[in-house]
């Protein structure tokens, strides 16, 4: 997503609304957002 460069309805590129939500989890609850990657990672190994 973060290399998605379409526009969406309100204007705004895709790229910069998942930047910008992957900024403000990451100051808001850093601990959720690296708990959430290494969930997916280990996840991905158990397939």
């Amino acid at each position: 997503m973060l290399e998605d460069e379409d526009i969406i309805e309100n204007g705004a590129a895709v790229s910069e609304a998942a930047l910008q939500a992957l900024w403000s989890c990451l100051l808001e609850d850093p601990t959720l957002l690296v708990r959430f990657f290494f969930e997916k990672l280990l996840h991905k190994e158990r397939r």
